[in-house]
């Protein structure tokens, strides 16, 4: 259905979220809050919006039946929160405490919505950014493996296989076993430290291509040796805009936050202690 695909869209369910949010803070800080004895309202407003989250959740209008109870248990969360108030637990509770300023930092980053970025300020960005998005420089290589278990000097065992490679032997096929090959290709120092280690990734980095650097890890002794390296460079926005967008919605965020804090503070300064 329709519905159920909306529903489930992830923008949608993003506005609903905005809304609920938007009527538990009316509710905290509306009239009731200065009037804990009033009868419960729950307005026109607030049934739209409580009507809006069931057909997000489930992909359809609630029955007639189904919106009295869901108005009957918004009453009584209000009914909650009152007797929460009473026992000071908006103030005394650290809990409760993160939730309200998690819930209002929520609402003052995403009210209103942010509008979606425009090429030109996505690229602009990018321009003010470019290392974040940078290619990084990638290498081919190999290593030499020698496994201290089998070698009473591994480091010596090494140095010897080095040579021979000098001398015109594969480097590929001699030395130990590792469990992960001895070459490889167009991997970034990040993608050599995940896949073999920090040591070997240190020793590619400080290796002009053609020398050999020998180096220990934990499994034993390595000598390595960057067969050719590929530099990094700048970007275009195509090939990254997805994180560039992201981190441009992250950014718009925090500035819409950081604007709230200085009203609040002009409205609420710091007293001397």
């Amino acid at each position: 259905m329709r519905a159920a695909r909306l529903a489930r869209e992830p923008l949608v369910q993003f506005l609903v979220l905005g809304l609920v949010l938007f009527a538990v803070e009316r509710a905290w800080n509306g009239p009731a809050a200065a009037d804990p004895e009033a009868p419960i309202t729950v307005s026109i407003e607030t049934v739209a919006v409580l009507s809006a989250d069931f057909a997000a959740r489930e992909g359809r209008k609630p029955t007639p039946d189904e919106r009295a109870l869901i108005i009957e248990d918004y009453a009584d969360q209000e009914r909650l929160l009152r007797e929460g108030r009473a026992l000071g637990l908006d103030v005394a509770d650290p809990v409760v405490r993160r939730r309200v300023i998690q819930k209002t930092t929520f609402l003052v980053e995403h009210t209103p919505s942010l509008p979606e970025p425009t090429d030109a300020e996505l690229q602009a960005w990018l321009d003010r950014h470019p290392e974040r998005y940078a290619r990084a420089p990638r290498c081919d290589g190999v290593q030499i493996f020698v496994d201290p278990a089998r070698h009473p000097d591994p480091e010596g065992r090494a140095a010897a296989l080095v040579a021979r490679v000098a001398s015109g032997e594969d480097a590929g096929r001699i030395g130990d076993p590792l469990p992960t090959s001895p070459t490889w290709s167009g991997l970034t120092l990040g993608d050599l430290e995940r896949r073999y280690g920090l040591p070997l990734a240190d020793a590619a980095a400080a290796a002009a291509p053609g020398t050999w650097n020998i180096v220990r890890s934990t499994l034993g002794w390595h000598a390595v040796q960057v067969t050719a390296w590929a530099p990094g460079g700048p970007r275009e926005l195509t090939a990254v805009r997805d994180q560039v967008s992201a981190d441009w919605e992250t950014a718009q965020r925090a500035r819409r936050r950081e604007a709230a804090l200085i009203r609040l503070r002009a409205r609420w300064p710091t007293a001397a202690p």
